[in-house]
């Protein structure tokens, strides 16, 4: 027997049974139509509301019927919602187990009673019933979240003036579940209700027992309910301790408790909170209004942005010193800003930026990106793809096969056996590169971890990239060899011979030579077909139980391929006789670019498309392979669907945007587009190589390249710049001269670029360190790298008058 003050709430615990037992039916049968759920409801009431307190309650009858009567209007409310059936069903069964077995079983005989009214069973009736009768059939008032036997064991004991849970168990994630689906139902309606939770018997408290233990004491707190600890275990106390959780020992309130839910007299609900961030994501649903507003809010970004531009500017507004001291304050604010505030903002970050697409732009190797490019990259954004594997990224899972299979043609290999993904960047493909050619000397090391060193070999002007790798494997910058390179800027063949069977004679194992096709500097293009022919005679002769791996870094010579189906005989494209001999000559060396064992891609340079868009390509797919990894290491993902890159890649996130951006350009331009940009820019290169050459204070550097990219020194009046640049090249006694000459190139580009900030006009490029002289000095270089189609002789002739001026404001 139970006294007055616990009688009310034990039948308040029947009503709120009887009423969730009728919203589970309703839910979960589907037979129910509005009219049988509606009569439904109101028999509830009509049920309820005829119910008088039993003798001796402290609630009064018109108290207790305008309860009931506030409950089954819930209820309507919830069955009109379409609330979930599951979800109703489980606070109803959490609400069953606090009452007595008596009690259960009484209640049980009327439910069944009640039930049996309708002249149709239902079969969510009969099996809702099954479970409750489940609950009351099963060992007194214990609770269990593990079928495979009871974690953590609930026992409710209502005295005069409280509730004691005892808990016996674990406390993880399992009996966490249990302890909320035992306390929860306490908190609806139980104002000053005091609880005592009685660890005595819980053995262990986990990260997950810690969250729930902190968020049931928010939500108590915010219901007014008195929620303690007691008794817990040394081990139990000592994680409390650690946790924040020690004030549920004394009552006092536990701080920051993600559990904490807020008043409804204090703050609005979450949902609207919600509701208004909502227009910050694109809809969902086919939402012309939201559609509009999306389109709408881009345009006015992008108006912004182009009120910047200024005619003969390359500068998006005015250039200023940046102040990082005030970046470095910037602190995120409590409340959200509006949409239009932050585009708006955003927006303004692009002030100082230069244009890659202004004719004045010839700073370096980046190209101004196409429209449809960008908008590649923002359909991928719109939907957030990932290409770990084609469940997340479905279509788009095709369209990376597509663009790899696009370009293997493009080079000669042959896309039905080719491999390739895209990836984070020319580094990155040369990371691939390598890591697949250290598989292959050493193999194993995917597992098993480095055993003994091995060695890398490129040119003296590959990619710094290549010495960023080596670092990063492990593998050590000491290891990456250098070979000479000849006038041209590729590996001198003899140089590359000598090195690779002296490491080989020596017993150094080689996993990678690099092949170079267009160099940054100065496009130097490496021999790739005598560089695999070497590498087979060496295996061969020496019987190598290896074969070292070539890799093809073309990040910026790949798309020159265009040109291998180009009919220079007939010239089509009507390049004037300079150009077509410039473009005939590169053919005739990246033709060989499918005899590599791979190859580095970048989309985002001579591919027209915006940062960043890099793609490796393997001759052989199964190459790739080598660095997969076990499924079982990876039990979250690839269990269907047939494309499954993941496994092998660096990268768990690949974006969809760097595909989408690239096979835009493979759609819109074709081989003729890309034709004609590649063409325009070897045409305005060689155009201004022509004026430096009938310059005597300018001198062309890399004359022997036949790209878009032309190195050139210039020198004070009065000196002749040929003469001037061989003997600072090989005469020791002109290491003075030359340092001079570099601070003055140094110089005069600081005075180019002034003046375009303030005025306009061309920005050129430096590189510290072109070459090195026969006596080890650096030699500093000017450069113009043409890529934008804006690009006019016109510009060309500019850009040397420009020279010329600085000549006359820099002193020599």
């Amino acid at each position: 027997m139970h006294n007055q003050n616990t009688l009310a709430f034990e039948f308040d615990s029947e009503l709120y049974v009887l009423l969730y037992c009728l919203t589970t039916c309703a839910c979960l049968d589907g037979s129910y139509d509005d009219h049988e759920r509606s009569f439904l409801t109101a028999y509830a009431a009509v049920h309820l509301a005829s119910k008088t307190p039993p003798e001796g309650s402290p609630v009064p009858p018109g108290v207790w019927a305008r309860r009931a009567d506030e409950l089954c209007a819930q209820v309507s409310r919830d069955i009109q919602a379409g609330a979930d059936g599951d979800d109703a069903l489980r606070r109803c069964e959490g609400i069953f187990r606090m009452l007595d077995p008596e009690e259960q079983r009484l209640l049980l005989a009327k439910l069944k009673a009640l039930l049996a009214r309708d002249d149709v069973e239902h079969p969510a009736k009969v099996a809702f019933y099954a479970a409750l009768e489940k609950v009351a059939g099963s060992s007194q008032d214990e609770l269990s979240g593990d079928p495979e036997g009871p974690r953590l064991r609930v026992t409710f004991h209502n005295l005069v003036h409280r509730v004691i849970l005892n808990c016996d168990g674990v406390l993880d994630a399992a009996g966490s579940a249990v302890l909320e689906e035992a306390l929860l139902p306490c908190f609806q309606g139980r104002d000053g209700l005091r609880l005592l939770l009685d660890l005595d018997g819980v053995t262990e408290v986990t990260n997950a027992g810690v969250r729930a233990l902190a968020g049931l004491a928010g939500q108590a707190s915010a219901a007014g309910v008195d929620l303690r600890v007691s008794n817990p275990r040394p081990n139990v106390r000592r994680v409390f301790a650690l946790t924040g959780l020690t004030p549920l020992l004394t009552g006092a309130r536990v701080t920051g408790t993600s559990g904490a839910l807020p008043s409804e007299t204090t703050a609005p609900p979450l949902a609207n909170h919600v509701e208004t961030l909502l227009r910050s994501f694109p809809s969902p649903h086919s939402d012309r209004a939201q559609d509009a507003y999306l389109m709408f809010t881009l345009f006015r970004g992008v108006d912004q942005i182009d009120s910047l531009k200024k005619d003969g500017h390359l500068l998006l507004g005015k250039w200023k010193e940046l102040d990082f001291e005030k970046a470095r304050s910037y602190r995120i604010a409590d409340a959200p800003a509006t949409l239009e505030d932050t585009i708006r903002d955003i927006a303004s970050y692009l002030e100082g930026q230069r244009m890659p697409g202004h004719p004045s732009f010839q700073l370096n190797v980046i190209p101004p990106p196409t429209i449809a490019s960008v908008a590649g990259y923002l359909f991928a954004g719109l939907h957030n793809p990932n290409l770990v594997w084609d469940d997340y990224c479905h279509r788009l899972a095709e369209a990376e096969v597509e663009a790899v299979s696009a370009v293997a043609d493009l080079v000669g290999y042959d896309p039905a056996k080719v491999g390739g993904i895209f990836t984070f960047g020319g580094t990155a493909t040369l990371l691939y590169g390598v890591r697949i050619g250290l598989e292959k000397a050493l193999p194993g090391t995917m597992t098993g971890g480095l055993r003994s060193s091995f060695r890398v070999v490129t040119s003296d002007r590959g990619h710094y990239s290549s010495m960023t790798v080596m670092g990063w494997l492990g593998g050590g910058t000491n290891n990456l060899v250098r070979v000479a390179t000849d006038d041209d800027n590729s590996m001198r063949l003899d140089a590359l011979e000598l090195t690779l069977r002296r490491m080989i004679e020596s017993g150094e194992r080689i996993a990678t030579i690099i092949a170079t096709v267009g160099t940054t500097d100065a496009f130097g293009i490496d021999n790739v077909e005598h560089t695999v022919r070497l590498r087979d005679a060496l295996v061969e002769e020496y019987r190598l139980d290896y074969r070292p791996h070539v890799h093809a870094d073309a990040v910026i010579g790949w798309a020159f391929s265009v040109f291998n189906t180009y009919d220079f005989e007939r010239n089509p494209l009507g390049f004037d006789g300079r150009t077509l001999q410039c473009l005939r000559d590169t053919r005739a060396l990246v033709k060989h670019l499918h005899m590599a064992d791979s190859i580095g891609i970048d989309c985002h340079k001579t591919g027209y498309a915006p940062y960043t868009s890099s793609m490796f390509l393997c001759k052989d797919g199964r190459d790739l392979h080598k660095l997969a990894r076990d499924l079982d290491d990876m039990p979250y993902l690839f269990q269907h669907g047939h494309y499954h890159p993941g496994k092998f890649t660096l990268e768990v996130s690949r974006p969809g945007g760097s595909v989408l951006s690239a096979l835009a350009n493979l759609k819109s331009l074709g081989r003729q587009g890309y034709q004609v940009l590649l063409g325009h820019a070897v045409a305005m290169a060689e155009h201004l190589r022509d004026q430096i050459e009938q310059c005597p204070s300018l001198v062309n550097l890399n004359d022997y390249n036949l790209g878009p990219v032309s190195l050139f020194r210039l020198y004070p009046k009065g000196v002749d710049a040929k003469r001037a640049y061989r003997e600072e090249l090989s005469d020791p006694e002109m290491r003075d001269q030359l340092r001079r000459h570099n601070d003055y190139n140094h110089r005069v580009l600081a005075w180019i670029l002034a003046q375009s900030q303030e005025h306009g006009g061309p920005v050129l490029g430096e590189s510290s360190h072109y070459r090195t002289t026969t006596y080890g000095e650096p030699v500093l270089c000017l450069k113009s790298y043409v890529l934008s189609p804006f690009i006019t002789e016109e510009i060309m002739q500019t850009t040397v008058r420009m020279l010329l001026r600085a000549q006359d404001a820099v002193s020599g």
